[in-house]
C-alpha cells in the first residue's frame, strides 16, 4: 500500500468526491448491491457534510487523488433508536463535555461519533486501503473524545460488513432506509 493521507474534505474536493462515488456506485450495480443510487448520496448531502466539517477524505500521499471518503459525526439516525446497541452508556466527565462543546459543534455528547457515507474508489478496493481510513477515522474520533463509534452497512455487502466484523465492529441489529427492501446491519466498536 502507498502512502496515504486524511484530511477534512474541502469544497474544492467536490467534484472529485463525485467521481468515487460514482464509481463506486457503478461497482455495487455491477455486483448486485444497491445501496446507493441516483439519489443518495448526492452533492448536496456531501455539502453539508463538508460546511460541517465532518467530511474526511483518504488521498494517496499529502496531496494525490482522493480514494475514499466518508463523514464522521455524531448524527444519529432515528432508526438507531430501535437498534440494542452493544455500547449504550458513554460516560464523559466535565472537562471533556466542556473540550467538546468549545471544539466540535459535530459532536453528540454521549461519546458516540458514527462513521457515515464510506466510499472508495474501485481501483483501490481490496487492497488495504478502506482498513487504513476506518482505523484513521477512529483515532480522529479517539482524538475528539469519543468512547464509541457506531455505523451501519446494507447487508447484501457482504465484503464490507465482513471488513468491519475483523476491524473489531460488532453486529448490533438491523434498521431499515430509503425504501430498501433489505436491512442495513448496525455495528458499534469500543474505542
Amino acid at each position: 500500500m502507498k502512502g496515504v493521507n486524511v484530511t477534512k474534505g474541502e469544497l474544492s474536493d467536490l467534484k472529485e468526491i463525485m467521481i468515487v462515488i460514482k464509481k463506486a456506485i457503478q461497482k455495487m450495480h455491477e455486483e448486485g448491491i444497491y445501496q446507493w443510487d441516483e439519489y443518495y448520496p448526492n452533492e448536496e448531502r456531501f455539502t453539508a457534510d463538508i460546511r460541517n466539517s465532518s467530511l474526511y477524505v483518504l488521498r494517496e500521499n499529502h496531496e494525490g487523488s482522493i480514494i475514499g471518503v466518508a463523514a464522521l459525526d455524531g448524527n444519529q439516525e432515528s432508526e438507531y433508536a430501535k437498534v440494542n446497541w452493544n455500547y449504550v452508556k458513554c460516560t464523559l466527565d466535565e472537562e471533556e463535555i466542556e473540550t467538546i462543546i468549545t471544539e466540535d459543534v459535530s459532536f453528540s455528547l454521549d461519546g458516540v461519533l458514527v462513521i457515515h457515507r464510506l466510499a472508495m474508489n474501485p481501483e483501490y478496493q481490496g487492497k488495504g486501503y478502506a482498513r487504513k481510513f476506518i482505523e484513521e477515522l477512529e483515532n480522529e474520533a479517539s482524538r475528539r473524545g469519543a468512547k464509541v463509534i457506531r455505523l451501519d452497512c446494507y447487508s447484501c455487502n457482504e465484503k464490507a460488513n465482513g471488513m468491519y466484523r475483523k476491524l473489531g465492529y460488532r453486529y448490533s441489529g438491523d434498521v431499515y432506509f430509503r425504501h430498501k427492501e433489505e436491512p442495513f446491519h448496525c455495528y458499534d466498536k469500543a474505542l
